[in-house]
């Protein structure tokens, strides 16, 4: 650390000089966290942890307020689609499963 040198009649001590930036030297941002890349977390939305990726959408700071509402409402769609879709495929297999009893002869 350098120091200014100069001192005034006040015998005060000398102050510390800020260092100078340096080309070679430049400030750096920390990086991001991992789970704040955005593919992550679209990839944790929609294919592996469904509405479990929300707390990660509205902790992210790379996402505005209107896209994670957007992807919020996508969120809440795709879910019923899929609650939907097995409502159906249950039913299909039960009277496949009805439909075999039937034909069997006790």
């Amino acid at each position: 650390m350098r120091y200014n040198t100069c001192m005034d009649s006040s015998g005060a001590t000398p102050e510390p000089l800020p260092s100078p930036s340096t080309p070679s030297n430049p400030p750096t941002k920390p990086p991001s966290k991992w789970y704040y890349n955005v593919w992550f977390v679209l990839l944790m939305l929609l294919f592996v942890a469904g509405p479990f990726g929300l707390p990660l959408v509205w902790k992210n700071p790379r996402f505005s307020r209107g896209v994670k509402i957007g992807l919020t409402l996508l969120m809440v769609f795709y879910t019923l689609l899929l609650i939907e879709m097995t409502v159906r495929m249950v039913r299909a297999v039960m009277e496949g499963v009805q439909q075999f009893n039937s034909t069997l002869q006790f």
